[in-house]
């Protein structure tokens, strides 16, 4: 009777096979048993590094020591232990003092300065003079100070926190309107042919051309009855103004936000700036905003107002930019 080992020799004489191969199949025919199991290498990661995690957890922020409680004591017989009295909330004055200039808090004019001034920042308060803070309720306004105690509003929709006043007295005007400001809150908005104003606190006295003064006291609101032309003391617009809030714009990403502005100012500039105007209006429907077509429309509209103009060849560039028919 032939061994298995015989059989197995028998048949690889026969049969062309590699001698490695040969070698493993007889080395198996000769083992007495199964090869010993071995380990799967990947526990040792998974159960050393947990507890290598938690070690450094343990060490770099220890728990704090525990303190020992000593028991309340108990009541008297007779007494009941009354709950703590919330703290009441402190009613609103406007003899408080405005708070120190801080993130949110951002001052206009130094002492004396006046000038023109935009404000753009929705997160912001700012400060106009010693104790008269505006907060924006829109993207953005414009004032224009002509003194410590006159502020011309040209455009927005402010709220104005008044807590006290320096000077004798503070008025601010609007489309021709005139609002003599006491100590208190309210809110200004002021349109292209529009003046709207709602009080919350203390009271302003309103001065509206051919109409009697009347008062506004808190609670209560007030609105031009008919569309009032533009104040002969609007302050005209400089280069300097438009391209400081343009800048502004820009950097907030707010593109729609600029083209809109550009649109309002337009019909109130003329000349050289009008003509840049509307190289950066063409320049924002097209790099910003990819809106070929309205970038087209107004190239061609400053072609039409300024032929040959100073910045026709940056017009003509960016016509081939945009491929413009």
């Amino acid at each position: 009777m032939t061994t298995p080992l015989d059989r197995a020799r028998d048949a690889h004489l026969t049969t062309r096979t590699p001698v490695a191969l040969d070698q493993r199949v007889l080395a198996n025919l000769r083992g007495t048993g199964r090869p010993p199991r071995r380990f799967a290498a990947w526990w040792v990661p998974a159960l050393t590094t947990p507890a290598v995690l938690l070690l450094w957890f343990v060490l770099h922020d220890p728990l704090p020591p525990m303190m020992p409680v000593s028991p309340a004591p108990a009541p008297a017989p007779g007494f009941v232990v009354a709950d703590a009295a919330p703290e009441a909330p402190h009613p609103w004055s406007v003899s408080r003092p405005l708070p120190e200039p801080q993130a949110n808090h951002v001052t206009l004019w130094a002492p004396g300065e006046t000038g023109l001034q935009s404000l753009l920042d929705e997160s912001m308060g700012y400060g106009i003079a010693s104790g008269v803070q505006v907060s924006l309720r829109t993207s953005f306004a414009t004032l224009d100070k002509r003194s410590e105690q006159h502020i011309v509003m040209v455009a927005g929709h402010l709220d104005w926190n008044v807590r006290y006043l320096e000077t004798s007295e503070l008025t601010v005007e609007a489309l021709g309107v005139v609002f003599e400001v006491s100590p208190g809150r309210f809110s200004l908005e002021v349109g292209r042919h529009q003046v709207s104003l709602e009080v919350e606190a203390g009271q302003v006295v309103v001065r509206a051309p051919k109409e009697p003064a009347r008062v506004v006291s808190a609670g209560a609101r007030w609105n031009t009855r008919m569309a009032l032309a533009p104040s002969p003391h609007r302050a005209a617009w400089t280069r300097e103004e438009l391209e400081r809030r343009l800048e502004a714009f820009a950097d907030a990403g707010q593109h729609e936000r600029a083209a809109a502005f550009i649109r309002e100012v337009l019909p109130q500039v003329g000349g050289a700036l009008r003509e840049s105007l509307l190289v950066d209006l063409a320049a924002i429907y097209g790099q910003h905003l990819h809106d070929w077509d309205r970038a087209c429309d107004t190239l061609a509209w400053a072609v039409r107002e300024f032929p040959g103009g100073a910045l026709s060849e940056g017009i003509s560039h960016l016509r081939d930019r945009y491929r413009c028919p």
